[in-house]
């Protein structure tokens, strides 16, 4: 076998018949893959080595019974600008074409040992500095001794593939401090990228208690995250997206910090009814991150069935966020015009906890302080009668005599101020009277599961109810000093909350998002918990009636191609293909706030700037829409005759004496995308000078022809959807020059002096045709 490095030896072996399970002679397996490129030290330079290259030994056909799968072949496509000094150099084993533009630069055809080859961009004179090039680098692994590969080259350009947030001083800070956050952008060859890190923009993707006015700057390399609510963890979002200006392949680059937010230092101290419960950091123990002080009405109240009340004085920064204990707390209790009305002290060992002793009848104020912080005082009253029963009125709606609560009904989305009012036990027979009611201090109780992860307080005349867990319970309210007050029960319940934010995004990374190919997609619902819990479903029978609407905004690109589509629950239903269209809907249930979507795009355009972008409409305050995105066109399908300018060849070629013409080969998926220049084998027929080579391109000339010919110029390759053979032919004509003459003799054939006679000899056999009409 002659091949470019010169004579390889074959022997072959004949082994009569067999019979196989299977004949792949016309079937083709594409597996997208990547090489990984290595940036070599203190040099511009990527360099890929194997001395025993064989990639897809597990997958395609795979060994089919040899040591490794030694049959396969490989295409890598590069696009970039050109910059001085740009090489490409090979040493590897068997077939190696390189094309720039379409051009062949690299010819290491045919089976054989490690050969080398090198291409130099600037020995190419019409290829500027700034040019976009595209090299094609195709490779077939056909011998089954050894596979070796290595190939250096600086077309590859550094791209921007990894985004690091970082924060100074610390992913932890304190409430009211500043956090630094900074985006760090590298490319693949580990060098920063500033320019990058620039177009970063932020957002809070997750937080409990902190708005999103916490987050100060919203593009840019850095921002700042300024809390004000301790006791939460904030997560901060930044998003790049980039497109490569020579490619234009856009590419998203993200990445997530946790900021952790503590209390401040001491700033005041709190009286309050019960002591904070530190191990609880739901969002329901609202205590932990705000005062909850003693109302001054009713304050602190001594009735007549006790001689004692309690309260515990609480350290605070400034924000309002717990700290500590105030374990040096000081109790005093203000004289009433000159009398003494309680006495107040702290418990020994435990000065926090605040103990306020009957004296007699009055009212006046206990105050807790401790060292230079701001202190914090708290009315008391001293009386003789107790409760005789309770009543629940939600705050700002209700009044205690004609609009008081008799059931709760809310859902986890919301939050209600309740207060508890005593009919006091000198005005019982009068219970129709404001008068005999004031505000009371009670212990709450919620029955199970509502009391998920809430801490209720054990002597308050209020509560704000924040709902966690949905169901079907009771509130109790007893009197945490007289058993003979008549206990309170309310029935209590809680729906989940609807949605109140929805997010869609595109699963698969950008290479595997083809025309034709199914794209997967996660639609995710929130309400202010989080994901929305359990089965929540949007349509007919549904816990909201509208029905979703799933869009794309760049239609369905012409009448050849099919229209889009989406499986939502298992169901097919077609994709309204533009952002205005609302004519396809479908009902849709969500588990945990969860649901994944297929779509099914066909339109896949060639510009780069033409990208699509899907929208989810759930309802009127409900709608999203992914990232911006490419779709590449499919496989090969169709094959097409092009000019320079890639415009399809409709009308028969015609060349006069002189002419040439250059043709290119063009390549569309099934669906009529456009996939760009492709390699086919060029053949002629008829009485055309006989063609069959392949190349992406193909210059016929008229120099040194003398007859005329015709038949088709066509172009054939395999489809890469189903291999069948495909093709695409144009008319040809060449048209002869007119015959040269090599000389002319007059003749006197008879004698007479008389020219009678002229003999011409043409370069080839001419038949002259009388042109003379007189005759």
């Amino acid at each position: 076998v002659k091949t470019a490095g010169g004579t390889f030896d074959a022997t072959i072996e004949y082994r009569g018949v067999l019979t196989v399970d299977h004949d792949t002679s016309f079937k083709n397996i594409v597996i997208h893959d990547s090489l990984p490129f290595v940036k070599q030290p203190n040099e511009n330079m990527y360099r890929f080595k194997s001395d025993s290259f064989f990639p897809i030994d597990d997958r395609g056909f795979k060994k089919e019974g040899k040591d490794h799968n030694f049959s396969f072949t490989m295409e890598l496509l590069i696009e970039f600008k050109k910059e001085k000094g740009m090489t490409f150099d090979f040493t590897g084993d068997d077939d190696v074409w390189a094309y720039i533009n379409g051009k062949l630069v690299m010819d290491l055809g045919g089976i054989h040992g490690a050969m080398s080859d090198s291409y130099d961009l600037d020995s190419d004179p019409t290829i500027k500095v700034g040019d976009k090039c595209q090299f094609a680098f195709f490779y077939a692994e056909r011998h089954t001794t050894a596979s070796t590969i290595e190939i250096t080259t600086n077309f590859i350009r550094p791209t921007p593939d990894t985004l690091f947030i970082s924060a100074r001083p610390d992913t932890t800070i304190p409430v009211l401090d500043t956090a630094f956050l900074t985006s760090n952008v590298h490319d693949d060859d580990q060098k920063s990228r500033p320019e990058v890190a620039s177009t970063t923009k932020w957002e809070i993707v997750k937080s409990s208690f902190n708005p999103d006015s916490v987050l100060k700057n919203r593009t840019g390399t850095t921002t700042m995250i300024v809390p004000v609510v301790a006791y939460d963890t904030i997560d901060v979002k930044g998003t790049i997206v980039y497109t490569d200006t020579v490619t234009g392949i856009t590419d998203t680059l993200t990445d997530t910090i946790r900021i952790y937010v503590t209390h401040n230092v001491p700033c005041k101290v709190s009286i309050e009814s019960q002591p904070v419960d530190t191990e609880n950091r739901s969002k329901s123990n609202t205590a932990l991150r705000f005062p909850n002080p003693i109302p001054d009405d009713p304050g602190l109240f001594i009735d007549g069935s006790n001689n004692t009340v309690t309260a515990y004085a609480i350290l605070r920064d400034c924000s309002g966020a717990y700290v500590d204990l105030a374990r040096q707390a000081v109790w005093t209790a203000l004289p009433s015009n000159g009398v003494d009305i309680v006495s107040a002290a702290g418990e020994p060992n435990a000065l926090y906890h605040g103990i306020i002793t009957r004296v007699t009848n009055g009212s006046t104020r206990v105050v807790a302080s401790q060292g230079a912080l701001i202190p914090d005082s708290v009315p008391v009253r001293v009386a003789d009668y107790t409760y005789i029963k309770f009543r629940l009125v939600e705050r700002g709606t209700g009044n205690v005599i004609t609009n008081y609560v008799d059931s709760i009904y809310m859902n986890t989305d919301q939050s209600k101020t309740y207060d508890v009012y005593g009919l006091k036990s000198n005005m019982e027979a009068d219970s129709n009277n404001a008068a005999a009611w004031e505000l009371a201090n009670a212990k709450w109780v919620l029955s199970s599961p509502l009391d998920s992860t809430l801490t209720l307080p054990n002597n308050s005349s209020n509560w704000e109810y924040s709902p966690v867990k949905h169901g079907t319970g009771t509130l109790t309210l007893t009197n945490p000093f007289y058993n003979s007050t008549l206990p309170l029960v309310v029935p209590v319940r809680i729906d989940i909350a609807p949605p109140s934010r929805v997010t869609f995004e595109l699963v698969p990374p950008n290479a595997y998002r083809v025309a034709g190919d199914t794209i997967t997609t996660v639609v995710k619902i929130y309400n202010t918990d989080g994901l929305v819990p359990e089965k929540y479903c949007f349509g007919n029978s549904g816990n909201d009636p509208s029905q979703a609407i799933y869009q794309d905004n760049l239609g369905i690109g012409g009448s050849r191609r099919l229209p889009p589509f989406t499986i939502v629950n298992g169901t097919f239903q077609h994709l309204n293909p533009l952002e205005n269209q609302f004519n396809y809907k479908n009902d849709q249930c969500f588990m945990n706030g969860i649901d994944t979507v297929k779509v099914v795009l066909y339109y896949a355009p060639k510009d780069d700037d033409s990208l699509h972008q899907l929208t989810v409409i759930l309802n009127q305050n409900l709608r999203a829409q992914t990232l911006k995105f490419k779709l590449s066109a499919g496989p090969l399908d169709s094959l097409v005759i092009v000019d320079y300018d890639r415009n399809a060849i409709e009308n028969p070629i015609i060349l006069k004496p002189g002419d040439d013409i250059t043709l290119y080969a063009d390549g569309y998926d099934r669906f009529g995308n456009h996939i760009g220049p492709q390699n086919p084998t060029w053949k002629t027929d008829g009485t055309l000078d006989p063609i069959d080579i392949p190349g992406t391109s193909i210059k016929i000339t008229t120099t040194g022809n003398t007859d005329n010919k015709s038949g088709n110029i066509c172009i054939w390759g395999k489809s890469g959807y189903d291999s069948r053979d495909i093709f695409d032919c144009n008319p040809l004509s060449i048209i002869a020059p007119a015959p040269a003459l090599v000389e002319a003799i007059t003749r006197d054939i008879n004698g007479n002096g008389l020219l009678d006679r002229i003999d011409l000899t043409f370069a080839k056999p001419t038949v002259l045709t009388n042109t003379d009409t007189a005759g």
